[in-house]
């Protein structure tokens, strides 16, 4: 997908939701359904997005979570908030924030801090990132079942110990994913990743 464009996504009702596949959908401003001057405001400062876009955008530049009496301040009257996890959007945010407020994004997978039921009766978009986590987690996996296959930590910490000592045959050899049998619980977007990944070595299944 451009970066410039929106997509429904099939996982939640289309009606309710857009995907936004970029860095943090601050091209919002670029599609049919908002035309014109679009003022957003971020809770994160690292928005490159924001920066190539030209939006006309306000980003929170301090570390952590911007404080809660600051973004009730910050958020009247623009028309996009882009969130991530630490930020609760609720009736009280949103009652700040004004009618003039049409999209939220947010900069995670998961929404548990976003008022569904709020948004939906203020007929509020909602951004958010399915997919970014997919291969980092897929990625991270596979290395700690390497790590710990092959003792990884434990031939390090011997190394760093100074412990590690003559050679001998099978000493720290562990075991190898090559005829291997791999159990993923749970067979979704990270589970497909991460079988894609281990089949470079070979398992049996």
């Amino acid at each position: 997908p451009t970066p410039h464009t929106l997509h429904h996504t099939t996982r939640i009702p289309p009606r309710e939701w857009i995907q936004i596949p970029s860095y943090c959908g601050a091209e919002a401003r670029t599609t049919s359904h908002y035309n014109g001057d679009f003022s957003v405001i971020v809770s994160e400062a690292n928005c490159r997005s924001c920066s190539r876009s030209g939006l006309k955008y306000e980003a929170w530049t301090g570390s952590g979570v911007p404080p809660r009496q600051h973004l009730l301040e910050r958020v009247r009257g623009v028309k996009g908030l882009i969130c991530h996890l630490g930020v609760k959007v609720d009736s009280e945010l949103l009652n700040a924030a004004g009618a003039n407020l049409k999209v939220v994004s947010t900069m995670s997978v998961g929404f548990d801090h976003l008022d569904l039921k709020e948004l939906r009766a203020r007929n509020i978009r909602i951004g958010y990132t399915p997919e970014i986590l997919t291969d980092a987690t897929a990625e991270l996996t596979v290395s700690l079942l390497l790590t710990v296959s092959r003792r990884m930590r434990e031939a390090s910490e011997t190394v760093s110990s100074g412990k590690w000592g003559s050679w001998e045959p099978f000493w720290m050899c562990g075991k190898g994913l090559n005829n291997s049998t791999v159990g993923i619980f749970g067979l979704g977007r990270i589970g497909k990743a991460v079988a894609t990944r281990l089949a470079a070595f070979s398992p049996k299944r």
